[in-house]
């Protein structure tokens, strides 16, 4: 490594970029691993080998292999929400809102699978209970916006955003899944019929708003 020339200043810069580097090479090493053979197969070892980064080093950085986990999840959990709100119109009418999130849910399996992956990975294990991953959660507060909107103008149930959104994503998410892990590839046609089927989920209908006022019926 090269010698820190430089003003206190910029030496403190250039050496706190390094470590953010070195941290970003191991984080991207752990997902390749989880992704690759989930959660059970990751070791200091096999990510110092994967990362370039010395396993004393990785020390450093984590103090345990929980800790690094958690930072893990966190730095995926914060990609993801970060691909799928970026840019996204949120004054745009709130099912298209819906379906600009459902294709960068296409996307980001499609372009970034071995996040996707991880995600899965977690959420099925119960080590998420252990790591207290609920903190990720504050990652997905900016696409709970057009949720909101769509509870405001009576379009969408009223129930927690992250109810919403995880319900209105779990069928695309399984048929993502399928097609990663079997082969499932789908039609393409499938993805509208998918969307269909979520947007009616989290929806009102006119013939069930009666329901969501309260249980009365409208006269």
């Amino acid at each position: 490594m090269a010698a820190v020339t430089g003003t206190a200043a910029e030496k403190d810069f250039i050496m706190r970029r390094q470590s953010e580097d070195k941290k970003k090479a191991i984080f991207e090493a752990a997902i390749a691993l989880v992704a690759d053979g989930g959660l059970a197969g990751i070791s200091m070892s096999k990510l110092a080998k994967k990362s370039g980064v010395p396993q004393a080093t990785m020390y450093v950085y984590f103090s345990s292999k929980e800790q690094l986990l958690r930072e893990v999840y966190e730095y995926t959990e914060k990609f993801i929400c970060h691909y799928l709100a970026e840019g996204l119109d949120m004054d745009q009418p709130v099912k298209e809102c819906f379906r600009e999130y459902y294709r960068r849910l296409i996307k980001l399996g499609q372009e970034h699978s071995d996040k996707f992956l991880v995600h899965e990975q977690f959420l099925a294990s119960m080590q998420s209970q252990q790591l207290a991953l609920e903190q990720v959660y504050v990652f997905y507060e900016p696409l709970y916006e057009f949720v909101y909107r769509g509870q405001r103008e009576g379009l969408i149930k009223p129930v927690a955003p992250i109810a919403i959104l995880s319900y209105f994503s779990m069928p695309l998410t399984g048929l993502l899944f399928g097609d990663m892990i079997w082969g499932n590839h789908p039609q393409p046609d499938w993805y509208e019929v998918f969307f269909r089927m979520s947007w009616d989920a989290v929806s009102i209908s006119q013939n069930e708003d009666g329901f969501w006022s309260g249980g009365k019926e409208k006269e």
